[in-house]
């Protein structure tokens, strides 16, 4: 079985994706091994992308930027892929991010609390404090 080849027009390279979307090969290659998306080659066997999997690697960037597992994706991806309630996938994405906000605003608590204690710290006792002879 031969695999047609992806026009120049309707694919983009490797080079092009990254450069879109703000990510390197090696994460590109390490979802296209995950499963997360596909791409096609070309007769050089270089890797081309159509929208589709253009789409999946914008998703994914957003959301590991976003602070979301691997984990997490390959699941919003796999609801989205199972069709059936359109928004299924989206509802477990948005549940998904909630829960991160919450993790991130309780460090931000304990963070500012940290630098409260240290300010109050440095009024007491100067830091660092001088050995004197």
């Amino acid at each position: 079985m031969q695999m047609k080849s992806p026009s120049d027009a309707d694919h983009l390279a490797l080079g092009e994706v990254m450069r879109r979307l703000d990510l390197t090969a090696r994460a590109i290659r390490y979802y296209e091994e995950l499963g997360l998306v596909r791409a096609q080659r070309d007769h050089l066997n270089r890797r081309r992308y159509d929208q589709d999997a253009l789409s999946r690697l914008s998703a994914i960037a957003e959301f590991r930027r976003a602070g979301l597992s691997l984990d997490d994706i390959a699941s919003i991806l796999r609801r989205q892929d199972a069709g059936g309630d359109h928004s299924a996938h989206i509802d477990y994405a948005v549940s998904r991010l909630a829960e991160r906000l919450k993790v991130l605003e309780q460090e931000r608590r304990e963070a500012e609390a940290a630098l409260s204690a240290l300010l109050v710290h440095r009024q007491a006792t100067p830091w660092p404090v001088e050995l004197r002879a």
